[in-house]
């Protein structure tokens, strides 16, 4: 089996929950994959180029890439899942966030790719 790559290469905000923007970050597998150099990034609605590589996933695997909400006082709040299907390099693929609780507002979409690595 071949090791594979995913690239994200853009988040979209259609509606963002709180005030000011969510203060968004990613995650694979219980571990932090983007923002790798702060704790979360503010988003409005935007469209936020990103192009970020997370390598090491197999054929075949199907991925979860988790947006989560940056909490300072309390924990932070799950919104949702994209869930990804690494099968073979190709894309760009654009998929709607599946949302963690159907009443809440925030609206988002990641576009990415599955590469070889480098």
């Amino acid at each position: 089996m071949e090791a594979l790559s995913i690239r994200i290469i853009n988040i979209h905000c259609y509606f963002y929950e709180e005030n000011d923007g969510d203060e968004v970050f990613l995650v694979i597998n219980k571990k932090k994959v983007w923002p790798v150099d702060e704790k979360w990034y503010r988003m409005k609605a935007e469209s936020l180029e990103v192009d970020h590589v997370i390598d090491g996933f197999k054929e075949n695997e199907k991925v979860d890439l988790e947006v989560w909400d940056y909490d300072y006082l309390s924990p932070n709040d799950y919104m949702g899942k994209i869930t990804m299907l690494i099968d073979k390099p190709g894309g760009p693929y654009t998929t709607d966030m599946q949302l963690a609780d159907p009443k809440q507002i925030a609206r988002y979409s990641i576009t990415w790719e599955i590469i070889k690595p480098k």
